[in-house]
C-alpha cells in the first residue's frame, strides 16, 4: 500500500512538472531547478534526498519550480540508455527556462558530464556517492558535493558506542566501487590501530552471511559495507540485504548509510536527507563552483535499534538525529483508527460482494460479541450507577455501582418493580414531599422527556438510610430495534451535605461578623474619656482585645482555649525589658470554651489596662500576681493581686470599664469582688460557665510592663513607606505616623504604586506592607525593600500568617497606634543593631 501511494505521488509530481513546463514565463525572481535522480523515485535514497532538498528550499521562502526526472539506473544503464536519456532531456527542456541542474549520484553525473550540450546555460551541481574518481567526472566550471565517506570517524563511533570485543565486516560484489570501499575501510582500521580482531566476510553467499551473524556473541559488532552481489553471483538489492542481516544478527549492525526501519544502529553515516539539505544550501548561497568534501555526513541513529541493543540517547553525540522513534499515543491511536476504518471498508465490500456469506456473518457476529463484551466491561466498571429499563418500566440490568448505591450486594439479582416500591421512598430533594408515580424519572422518560441531573431524595425503609441521587437518562434504540431506557445515577449526598455545611458556615460567619461589629459599635458608643487621645487609646485597646480573642480562637480551630494562653495574650502588649519577676501566673491547666473566650478576654483586658494606667504596672517597683484554681462543679476562681503601685482607694462611682466587667461576668454566670487595699487592688473573679479541665499544666509566666513612649523627641523624623489598600486603615497609619513626628510616604494603594515608590524614593527608614493588595500579594515590594536594606513589617488579618517568617516582622490586624509605633521602633532598632 505504501509503495502504491508513493507511485501515486510520483504521478502527481510528474503532472505538476508537466503543467509547470508548459506554463507561461514565470517572474524573474523565481528559481527553476531540474533534479536528475539516478535511481527510481521509491528508493529510500531518492526519497530522503528530495525531502532534504525541498525542506531547505521551503524554509528559505524563495519561490521555486522543481522539475524531477528519475533515470532508474538500476534497470536502465549503459551507454545506449544514456544516449536515449540525453535526447529525451534535450527535447523536453529545450525551451524550458532552467536555472540549475542537479545530478544526484554517479549515473546522473555521468550523463550530465558527458552531455555539455544539455542545458548549457544552466548552473550545474554534481552530487556524487563516496567514489574518489568523482573529482575527475565533474567539469571545472561546476560545483561538486563530494560525499567521500570518513570510515575512520565512523569506525571510531562504533568502537566508542558498542565497545565490541570483535568486529565483523560484511561486503559483497567485485565491482571497483566495492573494492574501493573495502580498501578505504582497511586503511581506517590500520590508521586507528584497532586492537580487537577484525574479520572480513568478503566471499560469502547471503545465506552464509546470515548464518554467520546469527551465531555471533552479543559483545561483537557488525559493519556492513554494502552487498550488491554475493559469492554465488546473485544480483541483490542492498536495502533488503541490510534489513535481513540486521534482523538475523545476534550483535548490533552498523553501516555507512542508514534507512529508517532497516534495523541498523546508525552512527556517522551518509545521510541522503542531509546531502539534500546541503545541496539546497549550496544552490541558494553558493559556492557556484569547486568541491565541497565530506558532504552529507552526519550522526544518525535508529531509535528502535538503539533500544534493541540497550543503547541510550544519553550515549549519543550532541545534535544526533533519531529515526524510527516509537510513535506517540496520538499517532499510535491514529494509525489504529485508520487501520480499523480500512478493515471496516473491506468488510463492507466483502458483505456486498459475497451477499452475506457464512464467513462474513461469522466475522460480524464475533465483532458484535466483542463489542458487547467491551461495552459490558465499561458498564460494569462505571463509578456511577447505570440501570436499563424496558418500555414497560421493568429494570432489565443494574450495574454493580447501581446495586451498591441502593444497598444491594454485587451479584444480587436485579430488584423487581414491586420490590423497589416496597423498599424505597422517593421524595423531593428540597421539600422532602413524596413524589407521585408520574413524576418519577422513568415515567417522565417514557413520556418522551430527556432527563438531565434531576435530583431526588431516596430513603430505604428497611435499612434506615437516606441519600440524594442525581438522575440522567433518555430513550435509546438498540441494534435489534428494541427501545430501552438508560438511566445514569450519581450519588450527590456528600456534595449536597457539603453545600449545606458551607451555607451554615456562611451564616455563622455572617453572624459572628455582625456580632463583632455590634460589640465594636457598643465599645465605641459607651467608652468615655476626658480627652480625644485617651478616648482613642481606650477604644483601640478594647478593639485589639476583641481581635486577639478571635485570633486565639482561629489558632485553636474554634475549640476550647487554655486560660493561661488568654492571660498571656492580654498581658503581652505590656511586656518590656524590665525584670521578669514582676508578673507571675500560677494555676492548673484549664480551658475556656469558645463561647466564653471573648468574654474572658475582655474582662482580663480591662483589668490589665487598669493595672498599666493606674495600678501596679504603672510604676517600676510594682508587681502583679495572677492565681487560679478549680472550684465547685466545673467552676474557676481567679485571684488578681496588685502590689507596689500607687496608693489605692475605692472609686466614688463606676466607670465604663467597671460596668462592662459586671455585664460580662453575668454572661459567664460568674461573680466578681473588688478589695481596694492601699497597697494594691485585689480582685476575685468567679467563672461558673464555659470551663473544662485542661490536659497539661502551665509553668509560671513573667510579663513586664511596656516602656512608656513619647513622640519622636528630637531624633530625626523617619521616612516610612505605607502600602495599604484599605483607605481607613491607610489613613490611620499615616495619621499615627505624622502625630508621632515621622514622615509617612504614601499611602500606596496598589501593587504597581507600591513598587514605584519602593524603587523611586531615595530615602526610606522603614515600611508597613499590607500582605494582600486587592488580591495581589506584596511580595515583590518586600523583595525590593530587602535588596535596599529597608526594614519592613507585613500587616495582615490572616491569623495563620501573623507569624514572623524568614526574619520578616508581622503586625497582626487589628492593631493599635501603640502597637504600630512599637513595631516601627523595633524595626529601626534592629536595623541599627545589624549595621
Amino acid at each position: 500500500m505504501i509503495r502504491a501511494a508513493r507511485r501515486i505521488c510520483c504521478l502527481a509530481t510528474f503532472f505538476i512538472v508537466s503543467v509547470a513546463v508548459s506554463a507561461s514565463a514565470q517572474p524573474d525572481d523565481r528559481l527553476r531547478v531540474l533534479l536528475l535522480q539516478s535511481f527510481s523515485s521509491d528508493l529510500p535514497y531518492s526519497e530522503n534526498f528530495l525531502r532534504g532538498l525541498t525542506g531547505v528550499l521551503d524554509v528559505a521562502g524563495r519561490p521555486y519550480d522543481l522539475y524531477i526526472e528519475n533515470l532508474d539506473a538500476a534497470r536502465f544503464s549503459g551507454d545506449s540508455q544514456r544516449a536515449i536519456s540525453t535526447r529525451y532531456l534535450s527535447g523536453r527542456y529545450a525551451d524550458a527556462p532552467v536555472d540549475i541542474v542537479i545530478a544526484n549520484a554517479r549515473p546522473a553525473g555521468n550523463l550530465l558530464a558527458g552531455a555539455p550540450e544539455l542545458l548549457p546555460d544552466a548552473r550545474r551541481i554534481f552530487v556524487n556517492g563516496p567514489m574518489s574518481e568523482a573529482r575527475d567526472q565533474v567539469p571545472h566550471d561546476s560545483l561538486l558535493l563530494s560525499a567521500n565517506f570518513a570510515f575512520d570517524r565512523a569506525l571510531s563511533e562504533v568502537m566508542r558506542l558498542s565497545n565490541p570485543r570483535e568486529l565483523h565486516v560484511v561486503i559483497g560484489g567485485t565491482s571497483p566501487a566495492a573494492a574501493t570501499r573495502l580498501d578505504r575501510f582497511r586503511d581506517a582500521v590500520a590508521g586507528l590501530d584497532v586492537e580487537i580482531p577484525v574479520i572480513y566476510l568478503t566471499d560469502f553467499t547471503l545465506e552464509e552471511i546470515l548464518d554467520h551473524v546469527a551465531r555471533l556473541p552479543r559483545d561483537a559488532a557488525v559493519y556492513e559495507l554494502g552487498v550488491f552481489r554475493d559469492a554465488a553471483g546473485r544480483q541483490l538489492v542492498p536495502l533488503e540485504v541490510t534489513e535481513r542481516i540486521a534482523e538475523a544478527s545476534n550483535a548490533p549492525v552498523f553501516t555507512y548509510w542508514i534507512a529508517e526501519g532497516s534495523g541498523t544502529v546508525g552512527g556517522l553515516v551518509l545521510s541522503a536527507e542531509a546531502l539534500g539539505e546541503e545541496t539546497a544550501r549550496a544552490l541558494l548561497t553558493g559556492p557556484e563552483e569547486g568541491i565541497i568534501d565530506d558532504a552529507g555526513l552526519s550522526f544518525v541513529y535508529d531509535w528502535q535499534a538503539l533500544r534493541r541493543w540497550g543503547f541510550t540517547e544519553e550515549e549519543l553525540p550532541a545534535r544526533a538525529t533519531l529515526l524510527n522513534r516509537e510513535p506517540g499515543l496520538l499517532e499510535e491511536y491514529t494509525a489504529e483508527a485508520v487501520a480499523t476504518l480500512a478493515v471496516l471498508i473491506v468488510l463492507l465490500a466483502m458483505t456486498i460482494a459475497l451477499a452475506a456469506t457464512i464467513l462474513a456473518r461469522r466475522r460480524k457476529e464475533r465483532e458484535l460479541r466483542e463489542s458487547e463484551a467491551r461495552l459490558t466491561a465499561v458498564i460494569e466498571q462505571l463509578a456511577e450507577g447505570l440501570v436499563i429499563f424496558d418500555t414497560s418500566g421493568r429494570a432489565t440490568h443494574w450495574n454493580p455501582a447501581a446495586l451498591a448505591m441502593h444497598g444491594f450486594a454485587v451479584g444480587d439479582a436485579a430488584p423487581s418493580a414491586e420490590q423497589m416500591d416496597r423498599l424505597f421512598e422517593i421524595s423531593d430533594v428540597e421539600t422532602g414531599e413524596p413524589l407521585p408515580a408520574e413524576e418519577r424519572v422513568v415515567q417522565r422518560i417514557l413520556r418522551g422527556e430527556t432527563v438531565h441531573n434531576v435530583e431526588r431524595r431516596v430513603r430505604r425503609t428497611d435499612q434506615g438510610w437516606e441519600k440524594m441521587f442525581a438522575f440522567s437518562g433518555s430513550v435509546v434504540h438498540g441494534t435489534g430495534g428494541e427501545t430501552l431506557i438508560v438511566i445514569v445515577i450519581a450519588d450527590v449526598t456528600e456534595r449536597r451535605e457539603s453545600d449545606e455545611r458551607q451555607r451554615l458556615l456562611m451564616r455563622e460567619v455572617d453572624h459572628r461578623a455582625k456580632n463583632a461589629l455590634a460589640v465594636v459599635q457598643a465599645v465605641v458608643k459607651l467608652t468615655r474619656a476626658d480627652t480625644m487621645p485617651a478616648f482613642r487609646e481606650a477604644v483601640e485597646g478594647r478593639v485589639s482585645a476583641l481581635g486577639r480573642s478571635h485570633s486565639i480562637l482561629a489558632e485553636n480551630c474554634w475549640n476550647a482555649v487554655d486560660f493561661s494562653t488568654i492571660l498571656r495574650a492580654e498581658l503581652a502588649p505590656y511586656a518590656g525589658n524590665v525584670a521578669a519577676h514582676r508578673v507571675s501566673l500560677e494555676g492548673p491547666a484549664v480551658t475556656i470554651l469558645p463561647d466564653a473566650v471573648q468574654t474572658v478576654t475582655m474582662i482580663l483586658h480591662e483589668l490589665a489596662t487598669n493595672a498599666v494606667k493606674y495600678g501596679c504596672l504603672s510604676q517600676e517597683q510594682g508587681s502583679l500576681s495572677v492565681r487560679w484554681r478549680l472550684e465547685g462543679a466545673g467552676g474557676l476562681r481567679v485571684f488578681w493581686e496588685e502590689r507596689g503601685g500607687p496608693t489605692v482607694s475605692a472609686p466614688e462611682g463606676n466607670g465604663f470599664g467597671t460596668r462592662m466587667i459586671s455585664a460580662l461576668v453575668g454572661q459567664i454566670d460568674g461573680d466578681i469582688g473588688y478589695d481596694w487595699r492601699a497597697e494594691g487592688l485585689c480582685v476575685s473573679l468567679g467563672i461558673a460557665r464555659g470551663i473544662t479541665k485542661g490536659k497539661t499544666g502551665e509553668d509560671d509566666v513573667a510579663v513586664a510592663p511596656r516602656r512608656a513612649r513619647t513622640t519622636n523627641g528630637g531624633s530625626r523624623p523617619l521616612r516610612v513607606l505605607v502600602v495599604e489598600d484599605e483607605p481607613l486603615i491607610a489613613e490611620q497609619i499615616v495619621s499615627d505616623l505624622a502625630s508621632a513626628g515621622h514622615i509617612p510616604i504614601g499611602p500606596a494603594r496598589s501593587l504597581d504604586d507600591g513598587l514605584r515608590r519602593a524603587r523611586s524614593e531615595s530615602t526610606l527608614d522603614g515600611a508597613f506592607l499590607d500582605m494582600n493588595l486587592a488580591g495581589e500579594v506584596s511580595t515583590p515590594i518586600a523583595h525590593i525593600l530587602r535588596e535596599r536594606g529597608v526594614p519592613f513589617a507585613l500587616a495582615t488579618g490572616y491569623t495563620d500568617a501573623a507569624r514572623a517568617k524568614d526574619g520578616v516582622a508581622v503586625l497582626e490586624k487589628p492593631f493599635s497606634s501603640e502597637e504600630m509605633l512599637d513595631m516601627l521602633e523595633t524595626l529601626v532598632s534592629v536595623d541599627a543593631a545589624t549595621e
